[in-house]
């Protein structure tokens, strides 16, 4: 019997098949191709600035850069899904995991570790992707932290995960200095200036 095509879902091999280019981003939530234009100056601008801040702050507390990973592929095999968040951050205790991992395949199996904090920022073209999609796929395998930058709303939300609901439970804020509940615990806290940010 041949399988119906509109049946047909893509798997990790297909993913890897696909090609490189520089122009377009390719991912694959639950067996469905999305290709998308790559993000312009204004998201690249936004996570180097991003990334500079959390290695300060990370450094600060005695932690290693390498908790932090961009743009590496997030596995979700179990859910035919895989795509590469723009930013993934790593407890420390993780951190031989992603040595073996940096030494094997280079990404990142949410089934073997699993990211405490995903990150994406918005474009218009991945906008509804992120938002609905990539939320249930995040939720789904477990990753505490949802951090979503909204540069046209100038806004963060943050999801954080009630592990025994197995649900996300939003905080958004909207311009000023917001200390996200990841860093919570932390003497001195992460403030994230959202006005710099967007500035």
């Amino acid at each position: 019997m041949i399988a119906d095509p509109r049946e047909m879902k893509l798997g990790l091999a297909d993913y890897l098949a696909l090609p490189e280019d520089e122009d377009r981003e390719r991912e694959i939530i639950r067996g469905k191709l999305y290709v998308s234009p790559n993000p312009g100056l204004e998201h690249q601008w936004i996570l180097i600035v991003l990334n500079s801040w959390l290695l300060d702050y990370l450094k600060l507390h005695g932690e290693d850069p390498r908790q932090l990973m961009f743009g590496t592929d997030l596995l979700i095999d179990n859910r035919n899904t895989y795509f590469s968040p723009d930013l993934m951050y790593f407890s420390r205790d993780q951190m031989g995991v992603l040595e073996q991992i940096k030494r094997s395949t280079g990404r990142v199996d949410a089934s073997v570790v699993t990211p405490v904090m995903a990150l994406e920022v918005l474009s218009e073209s991945n906008r509804a992707r992120d938002l609905v999609e990539k939320l249930n796929e995040y939720e789904w395998a477990g990753i505490r932290h949802y951090w979503i930058i909204d540069s046209k709303e100038r806004s963060f939300r943050e999801f954080v995960l009630d592990q025994a609901a197995g649900r996300y439970q939003m905080f958004a804020s909207a311009g000023g200095v917001v200390r996200p509940q990841l860093f919570a615990g932390n003497q001195p806290p992460f403030d994230l200036d959202l006005d710099r940010l967007f500035g």
